[in-house]
């Protein structure tokens, strides 16, 4: 394998900036390569991100209104014309494949102070013949800084970001690695659903929703807190890879990682349902979870909150309020009393609201039920 040291410079277009969204668009320029033989190029990009629409939040106008980030086209597009042309397609070369597990951009507001943070972690994958990839290695870059201009800043973060992926990719890919095989063939019944959850760290919903644990990290758990509500614990590992992933199976329940959907770094108990994990959170208080939802909640801006019943679900690997309206469906006119047991418990007795919605799945058709919820 050969290495390659470069140096890049970034051209961030700003395309558009509105109160819906701040547009980025990203071109690329390598200026100077000391080696520019190697044996591989980059033939595709993964976005393997759970919400893939924004990759941050930005501060735009006088009066640093918080808008969503995002690449004018996809993080595929973008990132994938990018690689492309650093790490180009020769005919000597072996084809490499690059998953985008994490791409956040983030600020924080402090006093007299923002906190800007760029975020990238990744995978380098060997596609196999049979279809099915072989994780050569996988990294995760991050970079933070205290400044009175976050958005500005981050842009330049971005910059130092990308260009230490690009030599971690250049200097650290051998093709002919032994590694672990992951399948990322679609599948619209998610194996986890049915197979017994294997006890260990799933590094993303992909890996859960297959199956497939990590269980060589070696880690501690500490209980950060207990009540009705919610048990958080906080999970201390040698390599902090444990912290990167985004749910652990310790053989009776699932805990999920806080910081992919709000700006800490907790994991939180849930209790399986059906198809689901419900918890207790103070989660953003929009009445559905979407792509801004996240965007927001992983912030650090001080967003209105709520503290209510969410659900996961296994099957599509996106959030739910488990919202009074629906519950009122299910129950308000066939068990009135469960009703109001679940108004006056949904925000402070997990259990309660547990042994509610499983009497509901036992009682009326499941498949029903999850259309509703």
């Amino acid at each position: 394998m050969k290495h390659l040291s470069l140096f890049i410079i970034l051209f961030f277009s700003i395309n558009s900036i509105s109160q819906e969204a701040y547009s980025i668009k990203l071109d690329s320029l390598f200026l100077e390569t000391k080696a520019q033989s190697l044996d591989f190029y980059i033939e595709d990009v993964i976005d393997n991100r759970l919400y893939n629409e924004y990759i941050g939040i930005a501060q735009v106008g006088f009066y640093n209104y918080p808008v969503p980030l995002k690449f004018e086209n996809s993080l595929k597009f973008e990132l994938g014309n990018f690689f492309k042309r650093i790490f180009p397609n020769k005919d000597s070369g072996q084809p490499v494949t690059i998953r985008i597990n994490e791409f956040v951009i983030k600020e924080s507001p402090k006093v007299f102070v923002e906190v800007g943070e760029v975020i990238i972690r990744f995978d380098i994958l060997r596609k196999e013949l049979d279809g099915n990839y072989t994780i050569l290695n996988s990294y995760s870059v991050e970079k933070t800084r205290n400044t009175f201009d976050a958005t500005q800043g981050n842009f330049g973060r971005l910059f130092t970001a990308l260009g230490e992926v690009v030599l971690l990719v250049a200097n650290n890919t051998d093709y002919n690695k032994e590694g672990k095989i992951l399948n990322l063939e679609y599948n619209p019944k998610p194996p986890i659903l049915f197979e017994n959850p294997k006890k260990g760290f799933y590094l993303t919903y992909s890996e859960l929703a297959r199956n497939i644990s990590k269980t060589d990290l070696e880690f501690t758990i500490k209980e950060k807190s207990k009540n009705k509500g919610s048990t958080l614990i906080t999970i201390e590992s040698t390599d902090d890879l444990a912290n990167e992933c985004f749910a652990y199976f310790d053989g009776q329940n699932y805990f999920l990682n806080s910081s992919f959907y709000n700006n800490s770094n907790y994991f939180i108990k849930t209790l399986r349902v059906d198809n689901f994990l419900l918890f207790t959170e103070d989660f953003i208080a929009d009445d559905f979870i979407s792509a801004f939802t996240i965007a927001k909640g992983r912030s650090g801006y001080d967003y209105v909150k709520t503290r209510r019943p969410i659900i996961f679900s296994l099957d599509d690997g996106y959030f739910y309020v488990l919202r009074r309206n629906k519950m009122a469906q299910l129950l308000e006119s066939s068990n009135p009393d469960l009703f109001k047991r679940f108004k006056k418990n949904e925000k402070k007795d997990i259990g309660e609201t547990y042994e509610i919605l499983k009497f509901i799945f036992e009682n009326q058709d499941p498949e029903k039920v999850r259309e509703i919820l």
